[in-house]
C-alpha cells in the first residue's frame, strides 16, 4: 500500500526476529545497515559539506512499527543514532511522524504466553522461554529492580526518541480492544502518559481486530488514519518553516 500512496518514497523494512536471549549490543549491531541507509539518504547534517547540506531538500521520515518487537527496534535505532548524532537541533530536524501499531505494553503472563506461541514454534523452546521470562520477572519484583520492559515504556515518552524528533511530530497509537497479545488499556494508558509529556498524540481504537490485524479488518479506515497523520506532520512543518522565516 505504501508503494501506492507514496510511490516516490524510499522504504526501509526492518524484520524483527525473536530476541529473548540476544544482548542489546547484538540487536543494535543488526540495525547498522539502517543507520547507513539513513545517512546515504541525507537524514543527518553533513559535517564535511555544510553548503551542499544547507541547499539540499531534507528527507521526510514516517516510522511505522508493529507490536512490541517492532517498537523495540525503534528504541534500539534511536539509541544508535543519538550516540552518533547527539546535537541535532530543532532547526535541522526532519518532517516526521510515528505509528505504533499494537504497542507498547508489558502484558500479563497469559498475553506473554500467547506472544511466545506466535514467535516460537518449537514447543520445548517456548516453554523454556516462558520459564526463564517468569523467573526473571519474579527476581526483578523481589529485589525491586526496574525491568527492561518498564524502561522500554519510559524511553518511548522521550520527545527525542529518534534524534530528528521533538514533541511536535504526531504519534499515532493503533490498537484493539480484542487484542489478546497486548492489553488495550495498557496501550491507552501509555498514550495518555505521552499526552501528559506534551507529545502530539492521537489514537485509533478498534473494537474487533486481533493483534496487528487492524489493517486486514478495515483497510480503508487504517490507511486513512495514516494518511491523515502524515498530512498533519507535513502541514505542521510548513508552519514552523514560515515562523522561522
Amino acid at each position: 500500500i505504501y508503494n501506492e500512496l507514496y510511490p516516490r518514497a524510499t522504504q526501509i523494512i526492518v524484520k524483527c526476529a525473536p530476541s529473548f536471549w540476544t544482548s542489546t549490543r547484538a540487536q543494535e549491531s543488526r540495525l547498522l545497515p539502517v543507520v547507513e541507509a539513513l545517512e546515504a539518504l541525507g537524514c543527518f547534517p553533513s559535517i564535511n559539506n555544510t553548503i551542499q547540506q544547507s541547499t539540499r531538500v531534507r528527507p521526510r521520515v514516517l516510522v511505522h512499527s508493529f507490536s512490541n518487537g517492532g517498537t523495540f527496534q525503534v528504541i534500539s535505532l534511536g539509541h544508535l543514532l543519538s550516540a552518533k548524532y547527539p546535537s541535532i537541533s530543532r532547526s535541522t530536524s526532519l518532517v516526521s511522524a510515528l505509528i505504533l501499531d499494537s504497542s507498547p505494553a508489558i502484558g500479563n503472563f497469559r498475553s506473554i504466553g500467547i506472544a511466545f506461541s506466535i514467535a516460537i514454534r518449537n514447543t520445548v523452546v517456548r516453554y523454556i522461554a516462558l520459564i526463564v521470562h517468569a523467573l526473571r520477572l519474579s527476581l526483578h519484583r523481589v529485589f525491586g529492580m526496574e525491568t527492561m520492559a518498564t524502561r522500554y515504556l519510559m524511553v518511548l515518552l522521550n520527545p527525542r526518541l529518534l534524534p530528528w524528533m521533538d514533541s511536535q511530530p504526531p504519534r499515532l497509537y493503533v490498537f484493539s480492544k480484542k487484542d489478546e497479545v497486548v492489553l488495550w488499556k495498557a496501550l491507552q494508558q501509555h498514550a495518555e502518559a505521552a499526552k501528559m509529556s506534551c507529545l502530539n498524540v492521537r489514537c485509533e481504537v478498534y473494537e474487533e481486530s486481533a493483534h496487528v490485524a487492524h489493517m486486514r479488518l478495515d483497510p480503508k479506515r487504517y490507511w486513512a488514519s495514516i494518511q491523515d497523520l502524515w498530512q498533519s506532520a507535513c502541514r505542521a512543518s510548513q508552519g514552523i518553516a514560515m515562523e522561522a522565516a
